[in-house]
């Protein structure tokens, strides 16, 4: 099965790549840079997410260079963790650019590649559903989520699902910026006592790229630790 992961230089982009190449993936890359395990990645290309012009090369690349895919998952995400006091337009411009308008790209571009039961798995935000202090991100992962359902009722008639995942808190390097004192308040609040691996979001893709899951589309799978129950 031919995957296009989006993001996977990112700690959780990392593991999803592991992930999946240990189960049999032929993984294609996106992003700023080269992942640092280049081994479940065979076929990369740099790409700047917030740039449109690139992200558009970078389909038409693709689509000269393979004939299908099975799966697009977009793992990219841009957090600044700024205070909205300080929040620049052109900051609200990158954020949207890279977290959603690039998804957005990217799947208008690609899923026409997919194959009859293909999956397109988008990595939202518990922020999504709770909000950030960081006001553009979870305004952003909260469009991807509107996104999510759009082109799972798009796609459906083609076959292809299309699911996203909320995850909370993850340790990556992202994470590791956020201020003592929220990662204290996160861990109070989580009812697990702690933050998640990026490994335990890379389960939850894998299962929904399974053909064997075949009856899910325009779902969202939280993976919190219980930092919020609905």
């Amino acid at each position: 099965m031919r995957t296009l992961l989006i993001g996977c230089s990112g700690g959780i982009g990392t593991a999803i790549a592991r992930r999946l190449g240990e189960q049999g993936h032929s993984l294609i890359g996106f992003d700023r840079k080269k992942p640092a395990d280049t081994g479940p990645v065979t076929l990369f290309y740099k790409v700047d997410l917030n740039d449109t012009g690139q992200v558009v090369n970078a389909c038409g690349q693709l689509m000269t260079d393979v004939c299908s895919l099975w799966s697009i998952v977009y793992c990219a995400g841009m957090y600044p963790i700024v205070s909205l006091e300080e929040y620049t337009i052109q900051l609200w411009d990158e954020v949207h650019n890279v977290n959603v308008k690039a998804a957005f790209v990217i799947c208008q571009k690609l899923h026409s590649l997919l194959v009859e039961g293909g999956r397109i798995v988008i990595i939202a935000s518990g922020a999504a559903q709770i909000g950030s202090r960081d006001i553009a991100y979870s305004a952003s992962k909260a469009a991807l989520l509107g996104l999510t359902k759009s082109l799972a009722l798009n796609l459906a008639s083609k076959g292809i699902r299309v699911n996203a995942v909320c995850p909370g808190p993850v340790e990556t390097p992202m994470s590791e910026r956020m201020p003592e004192d929220r990662i204290r308040d996160y861990k109070h609040r989580i009812l697990l006592r702690r933050f998640g691996q990026p490994e335990e979001i890379a389960v939850a893709v894998e299962f929904l790229l399974d053909p064997v899951n075949s009856y899910m589309t325009g779902a969202t799978v939280d993976i919190n630790g219980g930092l919020y129950l609905r």
